[in-house]
């Protein structure tokens, strides 16, 4: 889940989203052996040159051990953006935790969300702290693979068909993973449970005796790992987008609550007479997938710098399925999603190329662009 969609939820969720009070506890928890707080000056990030704060905000990391069960052996360091309540309070700080898995919302759109026209008045009375999973961006160690983000282009500049697609994908990320391991990082205690002792032991550095939990995502899912293993830590949880932890395959989800969804977004276009006498999401659906009975569909990029620079592609069903999904990200894309699907069925496969091709090909032009950082480095 990327982190403006995530932000963007927040801004309306922490209203609607279900609160859930967890056991109370009258004094701190024992702080977690080993776990420090390491300042970071200049910050990770800052506002936006014409973002205006009226509140005082730190960085830096929480060093705890990377198995948490031991307080001897390699650290983690968990990078935090701390935004600090305008005046002394005792109320319990708003633990920010971002989906993805991996993403980061230690971000210059940070400041302006809790600006004094969105949620600022949350910072009259207790901190706001975002911090990022072991692993991850502002995290050392980072788990990175750089060559990841090149392989749509890889695979497109090689000519390679989906086989051979996704056995170089598998050698990717294997080779990723040897060089992980190779730097003496232990991969297995990159997981959900080690992540939630992390939160707890931030809690802790930070000195904070309770916090308040937002977990939009994967973040909710983190929300319910603390739930189970630290409830005297929590003074009230709030899950945004969640799914149970009783759930074992994100893929079934995923799918799951993409069938819910355009369900959904059916049955209300159906009670609208204006949306109802436009469009028939279901059988817009049905046409999109029946364009690729015949096999991909070539379809073409003009990249306008320099103009003329030309990319022949082929998109598939995969792709526009894809779109589909992606479109439902957020408020906005859902809203078109009807518009859309007309769009690129209207004319069968020559929309269809036409309006993939012009999604597709700026995302093969960026990683094309992210390989030649790569090599250049």
């Amino acid at each position: 889940m990327d982190t403006p969609a995530a932000i963007g939820r927040l801004a309306s969720g922490l209203c609607v989203c279900l609160v859930l009070l967890a056991a109370t506890s009258t004094g701190a928890l024992a702080a977690q052996a080993g776990a420090r707080v390491e300042p970071v000056s200049p910050c990770f990030v800052v506002p936006a040159k014409d973002q205006a704060v009226d509140f005082k905000y730190d960085c830096g990391y929480v060093v705890v051990p990377e198995d948490p069960s031991a307080a001897s052996g390699p650290t983690v360091k968990l990078g935090f953006l701390r935004l600090k309540a305008r005046a002394a309070t005792k109320d319990s700080p708003l633990f920010l935790l971002a989906g993805g898995p991996g993403a980061s919302l230690i971000e210059p759109t940070t400041f302006a969300l809790f600006g004094s026209a969105m949620l600022g008045s949350l910072l009259d009375t207790r901190d706001v702290v975002v911090r990022d999973q072991r692993g991850t961006k502002h995290s050392v160690p980072r788990l990175d693979c750089p060559e990841y983000p090149t392989l749509p282009w890889a695979i497109y500049s090689q000519g390679l068909n989906e086989a051979a697609s996704i056995a170089l994908e598998r050698w990717v990320l294997e080779r990723c993973i040897r060089d992980v391991r190779r730097r003496g990082i232990d991969l297995a205690k990159y997981k959900s449970v080690a992540i939630a002792t992390d939160i707890n032991a931030a809690r802790q550095a930070l000195g904070y005796d309770r916090t308040i939990l937002y977990g939009t995502s994967y973040g909710s899912q983190l929300s319910q790992h603390m739930m189970r293993d630290y409830p005297a830590a929590l003074e009230a949880v709030i899950l945004d987008g969640t799914n149970s932890l009783s759930r074992k395959s994100w893929i079934e989800d995923r799918a799951l609550d993409a069938d819910y969804a355009l369900g959904h977004l059916a049955e209300l276009c159906r009670t609208g007479p204006k949306c109802r006498e436009a469009y028939d999401i279901p059988a817009l659906i049905e046409r999109g997938l029946a364009l690729f009975d015949a096999g991909p569909i070539a379809a073409s990029y003009v990249d306008p710098k320099p103009p003329g620079a030309r990319l022949d592609f082929d998109v598939r069903q995969k792709d526009f399925v894809a779109l589909l999904y992606q479109l439902q990200e957020s408020k906005y894309g859902v809203a078109g999603l009807p518009f859309v699907l007309n769009d690129l069925v209207k004319n069968g496969r020559a929309s269809m190329a036409k309006g993939l091709g012009q999604i597709l090909g700026p995302q093969l032009l960026q990683a094309r662009m992210l390989r030649r950082v790569r090599w250049q480095r």
